[in-house]
């Protein structure tokens, strides 16, 4: 079930970050290889996405797809 929030912390320099999903509740842990982006577009705070839960290979809470819009 895809979900919709915005970019709320992103390091570009570790790859990682965190989405406020609009719906409430806690922020949702991303990676830049679930990102599926155009070319020359950045992440950055502010940035809304849409986005899919799921959880990592430790079965933590996080976006397995990250698509800005």
């Amino acid at each position: 079930m895809e979900s919709i929030g915005t970019i709320h912390d992103y390091d570009a320099q570790k790859g990682w970050g965190f989405i406020e999903p609009v719906s409430g509740g806690r922020d949702v842990f991303f990676h830049r290889s679930n990102v599926v982006m155009e070319e020359g577009r950045e992440l950055v705070p502010g940035t809304p996405v849409e986005f899919t839960p799921g959880y990592d290979t430790r079965q933590r809470r996080c976006a397995v797809v990250v698509r800005p819009f």
